[in-house]
């Protein structure tokens, strides 16, 4: 996801840098043509956003390692005698056919088996 953003940011700059050499290149032998916004409003625009894209990544990275700290449970079903186990473990943790509970153990689950993760 950062890295779309900053492929978003780079390609604005580019356009932004492009429309600027055209605009001062738009009458040749001219005095330079005045600027579309003064330089201390697209600093403060610039800053702005900057600010707006690194809090918004920190929640985003926050929201995500919260949801991994979750504890959540795990139930491990044998379809043959209908034994049902319960496990908790952290969300993070929960890969696949296997997982890690809180007390270290890991925990691989068989192919007949099913694995219910509830919150």
């Amino acid at each position: 996801m950062l890295a779309k953003l900053l492929l978003t940011v780079a390609v604005v700059a580019i356009a932004w840098v492009v429309l600027r050499a055209r605009h001062r290149a738009a009458v040749p032998g001219a005095a330079p043509a005045p600027d579309l916004l003064p330089a201390a409003v697209v600093r403060a625009v610039a800053a702005g956003l900057l600010a707006l894209l690194l809090i918004g990544s920190a929640i985003y990275l926050y929201s995500g390692w919260q949801q991994g700290r979750q504890v959540v449970t795990v139930s491990v079903i044998n379809p043959y005698t209908g034994a049902v186990q319960t496990y908790r473990s952290r969300r993070r943790d929960v890969e696949g056919r296997s997982f890690r509970t809180l007390d270290g153990q890991r925990i691989h689950i068989a192919e007949m088996e099913r694995m219910v993760v509830a919150e």
